[in-house]
């Protein structure tokens, strides 16, 4: 028997048993009612069905801490949607989202105004990636001029000393709130820091260290904004045994959740790309040249890993503007050739090897060389993982474009999903022996129960949302189904122009634009 069909040609799974209306299905339904609290606080609000029947749904999920998919079409609200019920259970809730367009949105605008208009005070903190704040110390080195030939250039001289005006005034070191840096600068990378070359409690900005200013914030929040890329960060750091990134939450939302597994495959499997191989060979340069000058030759160290990097980029060839996947299901990837490329790796290899050892020589002149003898092994280790075949459950690839990147990634996020989502019963079992809550003595990773909310507009083309919940181990979820209040038969329009270029053209960018 199909589950039943609403007025508007919603399809919702069953309700779980003892789904019956609770304290926050009601406060949910008097919040999206005509004349309720958001009808009052938004002139043009209007009910619509679906919104709250999604909400509805979403304060059941909450309430029972299970898990639901919801595709909610164009119109129907679906911000609101899930983020009233959130604001209302009470709970800890994590939302992610796989834009910082969106997140920026959602805690700038959308959640102060709602948090106003339900009087509630509750504490809201917005967490990115480490490559999105300003790293003090790199601004430092940058400022010296001893990491990029950038530097010397006079429009990035320019930029560097507006960054560093801008340094002085930023609580948040957010580069977002930077009028005019294009996130393509070439800047960014010197000014920024990442998992690689942060330096830790050994670095001497440590205490004003704008990445560890929003993860404190973000573990005090009791609702935290954060987007995909950050959220399987911090799965992959737990994984590993290391402290996590984000807090322990009763309850996660996601949403544009269609590009989840695309996200999360990238950061459960592997990969090495020529901008880590760069940044290494700068960094090795610059630190050595600064702090340990004639006791290695570093523009030689230096070189020959950029040499090496550039001899395996020849091997890959040119790659066309919209760039370009090679399958790697052998030796080497398709179409090369597999001795020379081979060859090309143990170059690198080496090149990184013999860095190491200088390195290893001199970590006991500071924090700097301790990392970066840390990355080089993390280098060499890569390249080997990438000179044997692929896991047989895995799928490997070589992507060649602006740069290149090797990738060995699992299928999907299947399992890892599912090693979350804990059945009730035996949730309530392992609560009752007093396990279950996060941070027990199995460690950090340790599954809970608790509410995984996801949505999007687009998540499927038949009843049970295959397309999604396959791949993300979400064959047991809720599914509610909200379509679009538009008629799009007659609201809309679709326009083909004819002998437009197609996309491998090189006329295309600018037919486009």
């Amino acid at each position: 028997m199909n589950p039943p069909e609403t007025a508007e040609g919603h399809r919702l799974a069953p309700a779980p048993p003892g789904a019956m209306p609770d304290g926050l299905r009601a406060e949910v339904a008097s919040a999206f009612a005509e004349g309720g609290v958001l009808a009052r606080g938004f002139p043009s609000f209007r009910p619509r069905e679906g919104q709250t029947e999604m909400a509805l749904a979403v304060a059941d999920a909450l309430s029972h801490r299970e898990a639901l998919v919801v595709e909610a079409g164009t119109g129907v609200g679906k911000t609101y949607a899930y983020l009233v019920p959130a604001l209302l259970s009470g709970q800890r809730v994590l939302l992610s989202t796989a834009t910082k367009t969106l997140q920026d949105q959602l805690h700038g605008r959308d959640l102060p105004r709602l948090l106003e208009l339900l009087g509630l005070p509750l504490r809201t903190a917005l967490l990115k990636g480490r490559a999105s704040y300003l790293c003090l110390h790199r601004l430092e080195q940058a400022r010296h001029g001893a990491t990029s030939s950038h530097a010397a250039t006079g429009a990035a001289a320019h930029a560097l000393s507006r960054i560093e005006q801008w340094s002085k005034q930023t609580r948040t070191g957010d580069l977002a709130e930077l009028p005019g840096l294009d996130e393509r600068s070439p800047l960014i990378p010197l000014i920024t820091s990442t998992r690689d070359n942060c330096l830790g409690q050994d670095c001497p900005r440590y205490r004003e260290c704008h990445v560890n200013l929003a993860r404190r914030e973000a573990l005090a929040a009791d609702l935290l904004v954060v987007n995909h890329h950050l959220f399987f960060a911090d799965l992959a750091v737990r994984e590993s045994g290391m402290a996590e990134l984000l807090p322990t939450v009763d309850a996660v939302i996601f949403d544009e959740a269609h590009q989840l597994n695309e996200t999360g495959v990238q950061f459960l499997g592997r990969q090495l790309s020529s901008s880590q191989v760069l940044d290494f060979a700068r960094d090795l340069l610059a630190t050595g040249l600064q702090q340990a000058r004639g006791l290695a030759d570093w523009q030689q160290l230096a070189g020959d890993v950029e040499r090496a990097l550039q001899n395996l980029r020849l091997c890959a060839g040119r790659a066309p503007s919209g760039g370009l996947r090679l399958t790697w299901n052998e030796a080497a990837p398709e179409r090369l050739n597999a001795d020379a490329w081979a060859a090309a790796l143990r170059g690198l290899q080496q090149a990184c090897e013999d860095a190491l050892a200088a390195l290893v020589h001199v970590d006991e002149l500071g924090p700097d060389f301790l990392r970066l003898a840390d990355r080089a092994r993390d280098l060499v280790a890569a390249l080997t993982f990438f000179s044997v075949p692929a896991s047989p459950e895995a799928v490997r690839w070589l992507e060649v474009a602006q740069q290149m990147r090797l990738i060995e990634s699992p299928l999907d996020i299947a399992d890892t999903v599912r090693a979350r989502l804990i059945p009730p019963e035996q949730a309530d079992e392992e609560v009752g022996q007093g396990q279950g809550q996060g941070q027990d003595a199995d460690g950090p990773s340790r599954p809970v129960r608790r509410a995984w909310i996801f949505t999007s507009a687009t998540l499927g083309d038949d009843e049970t949302l295959r397309w999604f919940t396959e791949p993300c181990g979400l064959q047991d979820a809720r599914v509610l189904r909200v379509r679009s209040p538009f008629d799009y038969a007659r609201q809309a329009a679709l326009y083909v122009p004819a002998a437009f270029p197609k996309p491998g053209e090189a006329r295309h960018a600018e037919a486009v634009a």
